[in-house]
């Protein structure tokens, strides 16, 4: 708010505005960059109106520094280290495969959902014992249900487990902990 004194003032948005922070100390938090290199008016911004910049990875702090930020820059990750400590909780998965690849993303496109099915579905049968567990929330900016809807048309499709609810940090911490490969495939990502 414009007119509240305040010692620190830390902002986390997209685009990143800085300009007009009223703090003693103004600060852009959790930034995070998908690109090789950064805008020059971005660049320009940061160092004429932030006191520092906390970043979610070492290449975030890389891009941003060779392209010429000055302000201090500390990473400070995405605070999710926790879930190695968490006690896991089993997650029925009802499947008798025995190799569980995972993927957990929003599986908005720039996710890569849609080469990780085509990937999978070209290497594998219903026959390979092999499984795909997709973990989603439901929301308006993804199709996979749709999509493993169709999948699943094809009665000689490799077995795929869309989990698309919530779960606790114990039940994410053991899909990780009971499946043998992360799968990944992002267009981008900031981390």
């Amino acid at each position: 708010k414009k007119y509240i004194d305040a010692k620190v003032v830390f902002r986390n948005l997209y685009p990143p505005r800085v300009a007009q922070m009223s703090g003693e100390l103004n600060i852009l938090n959790s930034y995070g960059w998908e690109e090789s290199s950064f805008p020059l008016e971005y660049v320009n911004s940061f160092n004429e109106n932030l006191d520092g910049i906390t970043v979610m990875s070492h290449y975030v702090k890389e891009v941003l520094s060779q392209a010429g930020v000055k302000r201090p820059i500390e990473v400070v990750g995405l605070g999710v280290e926790h879930i190695l400590e968490v006690k896991p909780k089993e997650v029925e998965l009802n499947t008798t495969k025995g190799f569980k690849f995972l993927h957990i993303s929003s599986c908005f496109p720039r996710k890569g959902v849609d080469i990780l099915l085509q990937a999978y579905i070209e290497q594998f049968t219903n026959l390979d014992d092999v499984t795909l567990i997709i973990k989603t929330f439901p929301n308006p900016h993804n199709r996979i249900e749709d999509e493993v809807k169709r999948i699943k048309q094809d009665s000689n499709s490799p077995e795929i487990i869309l989990i698309n609810q919530e779960l606790s940090d114990g039940e994410i911490a053991w899909l990780y902990k009971n499946s043998n490969a992360l799968v990944a495939p992002s267009r981008g990502e900031g981390f």
